[in-house]
């Protein structure tokens, strides 16, 4: 039996990239989604161009979602990126299982494009969640402190590796930057054809290239973290490839691909 849909109302639309969108939408029901989950999305009336997204954020009544808009048309992006504030489009889920664990174990997140959205929704649940401890003066322990190690320099509890093409297709850095000033979380951003000089945090080559470079020394500091993972199949692999090299055991690693 299929579920009703849940109607959306377009609230906002911005412009993060010369091809990225945050849309914000307004949801006739407070939806119940976990950070990581997706809709499935009735982009226009024609339902070929249907398409599963992954929420990047909700709170109350407001589904945020950030969208590549492909020109050719794939998938329906361009249906729901030009689509006109006020326009309802109707919803089905919550749906799957790629989804933040609720424990306190450190996490280490990497995204590549889009596959940002759900690993957004992960981060800024965790950095809300440290916000309201600090308001309520809860104090952490420092031993949750130490996700990673990368010659000898301490790392946050949490750290996300975003991987991009050229330096214009940064987005939310401003909100990353000030998460790291905020709490105990870091991040790399890596810019795979970049070829001008690039500023700090970010760095010139692919997220699997750090990899290769720095998994032995934070896994040894912390065997415990969880990771995951978001973005094309091939990076996806990849990472997962390398993370079992070191020893991370496939249970620590969750993932999904597009």
């Amino acid at each position: 039996m299929v579920a009703a849909p849940i109607f959306l109302t377009l609230q906002n639309k911005k412009q993060l990239t010369h091809d990225v969108y945050e849309l914000e939408y307004f949801s006739e029901e407070i939806p119940n989604i976990l950070p990581g989950q997706f809709l499935l999305c009735d982009t226009s009336d024609d339902p070929k161009l249907r398409r599963s997204y992954s929420v990047s954020w909700a709170q109350g009544k407001s589904v945020f979602f950030i969208i590549k808009r492909l020109l050719e048309g794939k998938w329906g992006s361009m249906a729901i990126c030009d689509q006109e504030i006020g326009h309802k489009m109707q919803v089905w889920g919550p749906l799957g299982q790629f989804v933040l664990r609720d424990n306190d174990i450190p996490k280490v997140f990497i995204g590549t494009w889009t596959g940002f959205a759900p690993l957004y929704f992960m981060l800024r649940t965790l950095h809300e969640e440290k916000k309201g401890k600090s308001n309520s003066s809860c104090v952490v322990d420092e031993s949750q402190h130490a996700l990673l190690r990368r010659t000898g320099e301490q790392r946050g509890e949490s750290f996300f590796l975003f991987g991009v093409r050229e330096l214009c297709d940064v987005f939310y850095q401003e909100e990353l930057q000030k998460w790291s000033e905020e709490s105990s979380f870091d991040y790399d951003i890596y810019c795979s054809r970049e070829t001008s000089l690039l500023p700090e945090k970010h760095h010139r080559g692919r997220v699997t290239d750090f990899f290769k470079l720095h998994t032995s020394h934070f896994t040894l500091q912390t065997p415990e973290a969880e990771y995951y993972i978001c973005g094309s199949p091939a990076m996806v692999t990849e990472v997962r490839s390398i993370l079992s090299l070191y020893g991370v055991d496939d249970k620590k690693v969750f993932f999904e691909q597009y």
